[in-house]
């Protein structure tokens, strides 16, 4: 994604206001896409995201089930965490493009990421045993 075109556009990946009202609109208004893990799990927006912004479990009921708890108590989080990576990836970057959905698993699971290979970050993961951050 361009960070000059998601600037323009915070909405449009769940980082704008939130509406009034908003937690009671269809689910497929308040995100997309939702994936089923191998597990049976269902997560919002991407595989690998954080368990805690995901509906839950196809094992233990059916989406339907969990539709009418998920926009009160994981929604907002899942909010938050867009608002907070839209800030850092739209803020001042060497590149002028991004992976939404890797910057939003990443951070969805416990802000892990993956450094670039070399100090003139010519390379997004290292070849061979890659370096880890820890973001506080």
């Amino acid at each position: 994604m361009h960070r000059d075109l998601l600037r323009a556009d915070p909405g449009s990946v769940f980082a704008g206001e939130a509406m009034q009202g908003e937690s009671e609109r269809p689910l497929g208004d308040l995100i997309s896409p939702l994936v089923i893990e191998a597990d049976g799990t269902v997560v919002s927006l991407g595989y690998g995201s954080g368990r805690r912004y995901g509906l839950g479990n196809l094992s233990l009921g059916r989406i339907l089930d969990f539709v009418a708890t998920w926009p009160r108590d994981s929604y907002p989080a899942l909010r938050n965490l867009c608002r907070r990576v839209f800030e850092e990836e739209t803020a001042p970057h060497d590149f002028p493009c991004f992976n939404w959905y890797e910057a939003i698993a990443r951070r969805s699971l416990g802000s892990v990421a993956i450094m670039p290979a070399s100090k003139d970050h010519s390379s997004v993961f290292s070849i061979g045993k890659p370096r880890l951050a820890r973001f506080e």
